[in-house]
């Protein structure tokens, strides 16, 4: 059998926050009242050899204004081990060009 764990967030750029929603806590083992943390938490919850290609992935995708990427990373999880984590990301821009 083929099982999916679906973890959303929503990344507030403008006010440097990110929102956890979804099955996170029986991924990750974090619960309903840590699911709004500051994007360093996201930062230092990834796994060091991973921030790097993924932050570049990222810079590149704002820059060329794409509307999806795809990135895969190791984030740790409350116990502190890491899980492998498939991100697809939407992107949002207002009129200006500007990614909100």
């Amino acid at each position: 059998a083929l099982l999916t764990n679906d973890a959303l967030y929503e990344w507030d750029i403008k006010n440097a926050r990110i929102r956890l929603t979804g099955n996170i806590n029986s991924i990750m083992g974090y619960g309903v009242k840590e699911a709004n943390h500051p994007e360093s938490w996201w930062v230092e919850r990834m796994h060091p050899s991973d921030f790097i290609e993924n932050d570049t992935i990222f810079r590149e995708a704002v820059e060329q204004k794409y509307q999806t990427i795809k990135r895969k990373y190791r984030f740790k999880t409350i116990n502190g081990d890491f899980k492998l984590i498939y991100d697809q990301s939407i992107l949002k821009y207002n009129s200006a060009g500007i990614l909100e």
